[in-house]
């Protein structure tokens, strides 16, 4: 079973020991942070050192550069900041403008103040087990692992990355720590193979670095990419019962465009067929007292038990998410298969539904564009969509809210609303 290795309490002690440490040294420390270029993402990161040294207490020379800058002044201004008595620690801020070899220049800094751990003297040192400086992303991992007692002598560890900045020196790490480790990158062909050598688990999290307007991947015309963003500080989610949701990917999700940065985020929201806030899209739509949301049918365990066909006990309704003023009403089995409809008239709306017994005429749900033009899923990204209706009655349902956060529910399939009138004997009781 995965593990959430919680962070949040470990960095704020390592902040109040640094915090403490550096109140008792007689000279204050100055990191020097070297940016070329004006990538968005890199003004981010640096940012948050700004922030996290001075909280600790330690200064900060922020030397800002063109990305047009010579590798000879580049050069020059390391050896200054080398010479200079007051500067304690050096970060190149990468990634840096093409032209510019990371290398080269991490080995001119002075290995003492390398702040990242990548001059190569303290890589040997990492290398032969002694850990001088090591890269932060490292020693953080290392420092999370240990935190938690989770053991890594005899272990089998499989790293998704072979960049200097991590997946090279955690290699090392874990090494000097007796794990066996496997690293696996871009080339590698049997990387499901070697993931698997971990033991079967219900999930497993790697971790692959990217950069912003990296190219991972492909996708053919008419398929799509299914991920999530998940952050597990988020706020709960306004579910009634949040405890019913254990999937990680339903109870930590985000909307991912409040992590996008610069150009890509601009490029993406083109892109994006919702238009409505959040961006991103939401499923938490349950209202207490009201049909707005999901139900589970009774004694099915509702999200904790997430496997096989599941979804068969589920049923929502809740808006669009394409074109929020329609609702859409979602069932787990209508006639052997997972369906979506609209409802015809597209009334009443579910959080106006509370105890009063309802009908829904079952219709056919697609999209026309703003000339009224029909459009389908696979075809190219058109914003202000709306939702087109279809004629046909598909089936009925009938629903009433009940007390203590039940419903009662009934699917007539193929049936119109004249040939409803009221529950069978075939009726379930659905809870929140």
């Amino acid at each position: 079973m995965a593990k959430i290795l919680e962070g949040k309490t470990l960095s704020q002690k390592i902040l109040s020991q640094l915090s403490s440490q550096a109140s008792l040294l007689k000279e204050k420390l100055t990191l020097a942070i070297v940016q070329v270029g004006a990538r968005p993402e890199s003004g981010f990161y640096i940012s948050k050192k700004i922030e996290f040294a001075r909280k600790v207490g330690v200064g900060v020379k922020h030397l800002k550069f063109s990305k047009n800058i010579s590798k000879r002044n580049l050069e020059k201004e390391l050896k200054n900041l080398n010479a200079d008595k007051k500067i304690t620690g050096i970060i190149i801020q990468l990634p840096l403008p093409p032209g510019l070899k990371v290398s080269d220049l991490i080995e001119l800094i002075d290995w003492t103040k390398d702040v990242d751990g990548l001059h190569s003297r303290n890589l040997k040192s990492l290398a032969s087990g002694e850990e001088g400086i090591v890269p932060a992303t490292v020693k953080g991992i290392v420092r999370l692992l240990e935190y938690h007692r989770v053991p890594i002598a005899g272990k089998k560890v499989v790293i998704v990355s072979r960049s200097l900045l991590v997946g090279k020196p955690l290699a090392l790490a874990l090494l000097n720590r007796n794990a066996t480790v496997s690293i696996c990158h871009s080339k590698t062909s049997s990387i499901k193979e070697e993931i698997g050598i971990m033991g079967e688990a219900d999930q497993r999290h790697v971790r692959i670095p990217i950069r912003e307007g990296e190219v991972v991947g492909t996708i053919l015309f008419g398929q799509s990419l299914d991920y999530n963003v998940l952050y597990t500080q988020a706020p709960p989610k306004q579910w009634i019962f949040p405890e019913h949701y254990t999937e990680l990917g339903k109870k930590f999700i985000v909307d991912p465009f409040d992590y996008y940065l610069g150009p890509i985020k601009s490029q993406l929201l083109a892109k994006n067929l919702r238009s409505a806030s959040p961006v991103g899209g939401k499923f938490d739509y349950d209202i207490d007292g009201t049909l707005s949301g999901t139900w589970f049918e009774e004694g099915t365990n509702w999200y904790v038990t997430n496997f096989g066909e599941y979804w068969k006990t589920h049923i929502s309704f809740s808006p669009d998410p394409i074109d929020p003023s329609f609702f859409v009403i979602s069932l787990g089995d209508f006639n052997g298969e997972a369906k979506q409809f609209g409802a015809k008239g597209n009334s009443p709306k579910p959080e106006k539904v509370k105890s009063e017994l309802v009908k829904y005429e079952l219709v056919e749900k697609g999209f026309v564009d703003s000339s009224g033009k029909g459009w389908g899923f696979g075809e190219p990204a058109v914003k202000g969509l709306r939702v087109d209706l279809g004629r046909e009655v598909k089936g009925v349902v009938l629903v009433q809210v009940l007390e203590n956060k039940k419903l009662k529910f009934e699917l007539f399939p193929g049936k119109t609303a004249s040939q409803v009138s009221s529950f069978t004997e075939n009726a379930k009781i659905y809870e929140r």
